[in-house]
């Protein structure tokens, strides 16, 4: 049997974050949510996820604070950015 893929989702709107994270459940991944980039980042250090989902705007920083740990600690990660992603909704 295949594992999961794991995806890390970092957004201070917790609707949103428990939204994206009951999705990518049902369709069959593993969710962690962070609602702090400093928690996340403490996070990231010590685990890789397959996907990182991030918000840019966080009370303690930003989506892209994140994005040199993951580039070094995880290679074959996806990041996306929560704007990204509605920007491609919406066309």
């Amino acid at each position: 049997m295949e594992e999961k893929k794991s995806v890390a989702i970092v957004d201070d709107e917790e609707f949103i974050g428990h939204m994206v994270s009951k999705f990518l459940q049902n369709e069959g991944l593993n969710t962690t949510y962070f609602d702090r980039m400093l928690t996340a980042r403490e996070d990231f250090l010590n685990k890789i996820y397959d996907y990182y989902f991030l918000d840019l705007n966080l009370p303690d920083g930003t989506g892209f604070d994140l994005v040199p740990i993951i580039q070094e600690k995880a290679k074959n990660a996806k990041p996306f950015n929560k704007q990204s992603i509605l920007n491609t909704v919406k066309k």
